[in-house]
C-alpha cells in the first residue's frame, strides 16, 4: 500500500541533510541541528504519515545503536545520514506514543488518588506518592525549621508547590513556606518572584542559605540555561530536581551537569536515537562551576518509547553543597562563568 507521506518525508530528509551535514566537514553542531530539524519536521504535520512500513524499511538500516561510538560517528558521513533519519522518524513516534498516557500507567495506585493531569510526566513516571514523600522529606531535612528558604525555580502556577505543603502538612503536621519563580506573565499575580536575578536583588542574603526545588525544568529549546543558572547564582544548600536524562526536560547544560555514566548502560533492545543523542553529554561533560555539590539519584524509571527512538529516563536527583559559595559573575554565559573565591 502507498503512504503519500513516505516520499515527502524522504524528499525533506535528503534535503536537509544536504544543508546539515556539509561533504567537507561533519561534527556534533550539524547533528545537533538535525535534532531540532526532526522536531519543526514532526510539528509541521508530517507526522501524519508515520506508520509500520517506514518503520520497517529505517530497520533494515540495521544500525547497532549500543555499539555505536560518537567519537566515531563524527567521522563517518553514512551513519551521519542514518542518524539524520532516524533522528526524525525519532520524534514523529514520539509524537505518537502518548508519553503521558504511558507514565499514568506505571502508578496504578496514583489513579485513586491524584488528577494525574495536573502532574509532569517527571512525577507521574516516579509516583507521585514517591515525589511528594521524597519533597516532603528533603523540605523537613533542609529548611531546618523555616531557617532556610525554600524557593521552587520554574514554579508555573504552583500547583506542584501546593502538593508538597499538603504532603509535608500531613506527614510533619507543621507549615512549609516555599517561594515560586516563573517568568511567565500568566503566573504575575501567583509567584513571588519573575527570576532568580529579582529574588538576589531584593534579597540578597538568601544566596548560600537557600534550598532550591527544580522540578521538570522545560527542555533545551525552551531553556536559556535558567535550571543551571540557578543553582549558580543561588548556591543553595541543597538541590532537589527531577528531570529527563535525553532531552524531554532540562537544558542540556544542566543534563550534561547530572550526568552519569550509567544512564548509558541500557540493553540493545532499549537503545534508540535519543539515547545515542545523550551519550555526547559525556563527552561534553562539565561541573559549570559546581564541583562544590555531591549528586545523589533517589529514584530513576526507564520508559521505552519506540523501536526507533529508544528509551526516557525520568531522575529524582538531590544536590548537596560540601564546599564553600562560589560567588559567580552575573555578566557571563552560565558555561563560561568565572569563580570569584
Amino acid at each position: 500500500m502507498h503512504h503519500p507521506a513516505i516520499p515527502v518525508l524522504t524528499e525533506v530528509t535528503s534535503f536537509s541533510f544536504l544543508h546539515f551535514v556539509p561533504n567537507s566537514v561533519v561534527n556534533i553542531v550539524y547533528l545537533h541541528s538535525a535534532f531540532y530539524f526532526a522536531a519543526e519536521l514532526a510539528d509541521s504535520g508530517i507526522s501524519a504519515g508515520y506508520n509500520d512500513e517506514l518503520l520497517a524499511v529505517l530497520s533494515e538500516m540495521k544500525i547497532d545503536w549500543n555499539l555505536a561510538d560518537p567519537k566515531t560517528i563524527l567521522a563517518d558521513q553514512k551513519m551521519q545520514a542514518q542518524l539524520l533519519v532516524s533522528s526524525i522518524v525519532g520524534t514523529i513516534e514520539s509524537k505518537f506514543s502518548n508519553v503521558h498516557e504511558r507514565v499514568r500507567e506505571l502508578h496504578p495506585c496514583d489513579h485513586e488518588k491524584y488528577d494525574l493531569l495536573k502532574f509532569n510526566n517527571g512525577i507521574c513516571a516516579l509516583g507521585v506518592d514517591n515525589f511528594l514523600s521524597a519533597a516532603a522529606q528533603f523540605c523537613e531535612d533542609e529548611a531546618r525549621d523555616h531557617e532556610i528558604d525554600v524557593i521552587s525555580v520554574g514554579s508555573g502556577d504552583g500547583t506542584i508547590e501546593r502538593a508538597i505543603i499538603a504532603a509535608y502538612r500531613q506527614r510533619f503536621g507543621k507549615n512549609l513556606c516555599i517561594k515560586l519563580i516563573d517568568p511567565d506573565p500568566a503566573y504575575e499575580s501567583i509567584v513571588d518572584f519573575k527570576t532568580v536575578g529579582h529574588l538576589i536583588k531584593q534579597c540578597p542574603g538568601v544566596v548560600g542559605h537557600c534550598v532550591v526545588l527544580i522540578i521538570w525544568p522545560l527542555p533545551d529549546e525552551s531553556n536559556d540555561n535558567y535550571d543551571i543558572d540557578a543553582l549558580r547564582k543561588l548556591q543553595p544548600l541543597a538541590g532537589l530536581t527531577i528531570y529527563e536524562s535525553t532531552g524531554g526536560s532540562g537544558s542540556m547544560d544542566f543534563r550534561t551537569f547530572l550526568h552519569d555514566d550509567s544512564l548509558d548502560d541500557l540493553l540493545a533492545e532499549e537503545y534508540g536515537t535519543y539515547n545515542f543523542q545523550s551519550q555526547f553529554l559525556r563527552l561534553k561533560r562539565n561541573d559549570y562551576g559546581l564541583d562544590n555539590y555531591s549528586i545523589e539519584e533517589l529514584a530513576r524509571q526507564n520508559t521505552r518509547l519506540g523501536e526507533i527512538s529508544g528509551t526516557l529516563t525520568f531522575r529524582m536527583v538531590k544536590l548537596k553543597r560540601i564546599g564553600p559559595i562560589r560567588r559567580i559573575e552575573t555578566t557571563v554565559t552560565p558555561a563560561t562563568g568565572i569563580l570569584i573565591e
